[in-house]
């Protein structure tokens, strides 16, 4: 989003502004927000005490379908991972939004209608991709325990890591 950002809000000052110093402390920072994450689920994970039948029917190991087959009180993991995913997905998901909001306004001021035709298309598959990543992860990691379905689960996690890095327009 900062890229797309930068190349329709200043595209005079893209090269600065994606320097490879820029690019560099971009991926540190992504890096180290991803191991803080994988942190606090392993640390969560750990903790969990497992009794009777131990598969578990999903696309991936992953924190959600651990907790289902988990025994004992859940109540303290499942508050713990809301709130992990809301304070891990809420920052990038900021980030992209307020970058999309100044392209969107940038685009606006476009006067030709083939030139924000043109800044548009660029943009919405990016757009589409992202709200599909942030949507599917947050019911992933959001859903509520009572209204549980395999089926739904199967298919939202397959939405969130098959389809959309598919569709990612990298």
């Amino acid at each position: 989003a900062y890229d797309r950002y930068a190349a329709i809000c200043q595209p005079l000052r893209y090269s600065h502004l994606m320097s490879s110093h820029v690019c560099m402390q971009a991926a540190v920072i992504i890096w180290i927000w991803g191991f803080l994450d994988a942190t606090v689920h392993t640390a969560l994970a750990s903790n969990f005490h497992f009794c009777g039948h131990n598969q578990i029917y999903h696309i991936f190991c992953d924190l959600p379908p651990l907790l289902k087959i988990t025994c004992g009180d859940k109540f303290v993991s499942e508050i713990t991972i809301h709130v992990a995913s809301v304070v891990v997905g809420l920052g990038p998901f900021l980030f992209v939004v307020i970058s999309y909001f100044y392209i969107l306004a940038s685009i606006l001021r476009i006067p030709s209608n083939t030139g924000r035709h043109k800044a548009f298309s660029t943009c919405i598959s990016h757009v589409m991709v992202v709200l599909l990543y942030f949507g599917n992860g947050f019911i992933n990691y959001n859903q509520p325990s009572a209204g549980y379905s395999l089926e739904t689960d199967i298919l939202i996690s397959t939405m969130y890591c098959i389809v959309t890095p598919m569709l990612n327009p990298l």
